[in-house]
């Protein structure tokens, strides 16, 4: 690479020739909004500083300007895709200043540093007015995808004086990718049938899959029993193929050709048909005082924290689709339970919910949580819904419908998690009554009678309390599946339903547990009429209703007594005795997928990376009707999405839409809301930017864990990283430097527990995660 050196009797003849327009389009910085405490949002000060026009009048406008004054001082400028030129205004101190400063160009995070141009001055009428400076930057230099070029003002060289400039200005390059090749992505998900319609987008790339997005050329597809629209020309560089097709069952290539180039997909599998039905069992359960336990209840009782191995022995007979529980702690308690009770043992498809604290009366120390296969269902939203007492957790999901891309439907369940007011007073009554109709007032506000289940510890003693009364009897009521009305507590009519307590009287408490044997019917799962009548693609299927361990024989004693002929295994029944001393309930739920397809019949859903930004486009192949729309949704775990725009259907097929990409992960979906209400979501796209993310592996450990960068960006910075304990004690810090990949982490003499990591890279943007050890 040449570089350039202006002297001072050059520069002044150089900056009066040429001042082109500028855009600005990368980048803008007058120092206005800056301090030394907060630089420039994504530069870097590096010895460097912010100066004041109250000091010597040296900004070129406004109050404030950048300056440097040592050896070794630097300003770096926000990492930028495809910069092609940058402008400031400059000028020195003096009319003695002597120094030299180098700006600098960096396409690997900052490891190797070129020098394009070098301002030096010899000390002789160094210019003290400013003058403006462009510098052409050598796009050709840039790897695609051509983003995270650094720029740097560097102060090489000092004898005297001081360098001042202001008013930057980046403006984008020309950068292009040379297409090798055809890549294959964005098959459509989902089972695909022979002689069904299925799409799959195909892009000219390099080698490493950068797309070129000025290709226009053709793209023609081949391939076994291969029909339907198999030529088009490239827009952007890519094309999406919408209504391919295969005639017979089996595992097939798909190629594709066109101007010099070709590519081969993955193997597609198109099967013979698919699953039009799918089954969930579900279940609640009340934790008691999970993870950490209770001992203020007497000399007498016998605190068991970190019940995990016991309950894993519980979810791993049942294995449960839906978890819904109470009487959590902490979020420290729902993590426990996710990696040591459900994900063991090679499994890996179990999440969970937020945590969320009750934020209700009742205070923080008894909380709901969510678990879910993600094998079956996706969790859509969740909600938290206040009352006198404690809040009602919603969660709302959708069944992974395999056909979902076919016909763009799938079935929807509403779960409730609901621990109500404990006590046999009229004023406990009250209370159950109150919290029972705050839940009521929440399914009003819905636009439709809906799949729903409501489970928990409802604390009710007999079938005429008001609250229950009033699930039953609301305008969209919940319906009990067993219909065993009467008065449940301590009844032994009512054996066969109670759920506590699992311990026998001549026991001591456990955790401040109940004794006395089963005698109450306290754990609840109540289903909306949708579910029971199965109107809406969900049905409870009958007789599944169980209490998980009662064979209806043990009223008043332990759920391990030795007479129990259940048949469920004798470790399990042990550990619903250690575990809580409630029993869980379970149903089971069959779903009709749905078959048809939607009236506004989605095509497909794509989300390319552009630079830093992503471009979301889509396609209908239905004429829009008035009233409907398309929502788009972003998220950052995949799980909680947020809108983030509202585009209403007009007579179209084709949508884009282009969204700046966070740090991360980003992850898209669309909504869609017909005509008449009905709502259905696309699959979900996902976009790596920046600093991708850190895995910790293995998670829970044992005696050594790794901590791995999981995207190419971060490998480009140094990182600090600081792991502490449960007590915020900093237990070990240290500094590992950019390209290294994966650090190993020797946890000799630590104590069982949860250890926050914390990953701070040269941006300060600090990354956290949790290990368990």
């Amino acid at each position: 690479m040449t570089v350039s050196k202006l002297f001072s009797c050059l520069l002044l003849c150089f900056c009066a020739a040429y001042l082109p327009a500028q855009s600005c389009d990368l980048d803008f910085e007058n120092w206005e909004n800056a301090t030394n405490a907060n630089p420039p949002a994504g530069w870097q000060r590096i010895n460097s500083y912010v100066g004041n026009a109250a000091n010597s009048g040296a900004a070129y406008s406004g109050t404030k300007f950048g300056g440097m004054n040592t050896v070794g001082d630097q300003w770096v400028v926000e990492p930028l895709t495809c910069p092609g030129e940058i402008c400031f205004w400059w000028r020195a101190s003096g009319t003695s200043s002597e120094y030299e400063v180098d700006i600098d160009l960096s396409v690997d995070g900052g490891g190797t540093w070129n020098t394009v141009q070098t301002i030096a001055l010899d000390g002789n009428n160094s210019p003290t007015d400013y003058a403006q400076m462009c510098v052409d930057l050598p796009e050709a230099t840039y790897p695609a995808p051509f983003e995270n070029v650094l720029i740097r003002f560097h102060h090489a060289v000092r004898t005297s004086g001081s360098f001042y400039f202001d008013d930057v200005c980046v403006s984008a390059g020309n950068c292009t990718v040379t297409p090798t090749q055809f890549t294959f992505s964005n098959l459509q998900n989902g089972c695909l049938v022979k002689d069904t319609p299925f799409s799959v987008t195909v892009c000219a790339t390099d080698a490493q899959g950068n797309i070129a997005d000025t290709y226009a050329g053709s793209i023609n597809i081949s391939g076994q029993g291969l029909s339907g629209t198999t030529a088009q020309t490239a827009s952007a560089g890519c094309r999406t193929f919408t209504d391919l097709q295969i005639n017979a069952a089996g595992s097939y290539t798909l190629n594709a050709a066109g101007s010099g180039l070709s590519g081969s997909s993955d193997p597609v599998i198109i099967s013979e048909s698919c699953a039009t039905t799918a089954d969930l069992t579900v279940m609640a359960y009340n934790l008691l005082n999970f993870p950490n336990g209770r001992n203020d209840c007497g000399s007498a009782n016998t605190l068991v924290p970190a019940r995990w191995d016991s309950l894993r022995i519980i979810l791993d007979y049942v294995r449960p689709d839906i978890l819904m529980v109470c009487e959590l702690q902490t979020e420290v308690g729902a993590d426990l339970i996710l990696a040591d009770a459900l994900n063991v043992n090679g499994a890996s498809n179990y999440a969970r919910a937020d945590f969320v604290l009750n934020q209700s009366p009742g205070g923080t120390a008894l909380n709901n949580a969510f678990f879910y296969n993600t094998d079956k269902v996706t969790l859509y939203s969740q909600d938290e819904i206040a009352t006198n007492v404690r809040d009602l957790g919603e969660y709302i999901i959708y069944v992974n419908d395999a056909n979902l891309a076919t016909h763009s439907d799938t079935v929807f369940i509403d779960f409730y998690t609901a621990h109500f007011k404990a006590g046999s007073t009229t004023s406990d009554e009250s209370s159950r009554e109150i919290q029972c109709n705050s839940l009521i007032n929440h399914i009003m506000t819905k636009s439709a009678e809906r799949n729903a289940v409501v489970g928990g510890d409802f604390n009710f003693y007999d079938s005429a309390e008001p609250g229950y009364q009033a699930l039953l009897g609301a305008a969209r009521p919940f319906n009990d599946p067993v219909n065993r009305p009467g008065s449940w507590n301590n009844n032994v009519n009512f054996t066969d339903v109670h759920t506590q307590s699992t311990r026998p009287t001549e026991s001591d408490p456990l955790d401040c547990g109940a004794t006395g044997g089963l005698d109450s019917r306290f754990d609840f799962l109540l289903a909306s009429t949708p579910v029971i009548n199965g109107t809406e693609n969900v049905i409870y299927e009958a007789g599944s209703y169980q209490t998980l361990g009662n064979d209806g024989n043990l009223f008043n004693d332990a759920v391990n007594d030795p007479t129990n002929n259940t048949g469920v295994p004798p470790a399990v029944l042990d550990a619903l005795r250690h575990t809580s001393d409630h029993l869980p309930v379970l149903l089971h739920l069959n779903v009709t997928l749905p078959t048809a397809p939607l009236s506004v019949e989605l095509l497909h859903f794509t989300a390319e990376k552009r630079g830093e930004a992503a471009e979301l486009t889509w396609e209908i192949g239905t004429e829009a009707k008035p009233g409907e729309y398309f929502t788009l949704q972003k998220s950052a775990n995949g799980q909680d999405f947020a809108d983030i725009e509202r585009i209403d259907a007009v007579t179209m097929s084709n949508y884009q839409i282009i969204d700046k990409l966070t740090a991360g992960k980003n992850y898209y979906r669309l909504q869609i809301t017909e005509a008449d209400g009905n709502i259905f979501c696309s699959p979900v796209r996902m976009l790596l930017s920046g600093d991708a993310g850190w895995g910790i592996y293995p998670n829970p450990t044992r005696d050594i864990f790794y901590i791995e960068r999981e995207g190419e960006n971060a490998l480009r910075e140094d990182v600090i990283i600081t792991i502490r304990n449960a007590d915020g004690q900093s237990i070990l810090q240290t500094k590992k430097s950019a390209g290294q990949a994966v650090f190993a982490v020797n946890t000799f003499n630590w104590q069982p527990g949860i250890y926050i990591v914390d990953l701070q890279t040269a941006h300060s943007r600090t990354i956290r995660r949790a290990v368990k050890f």
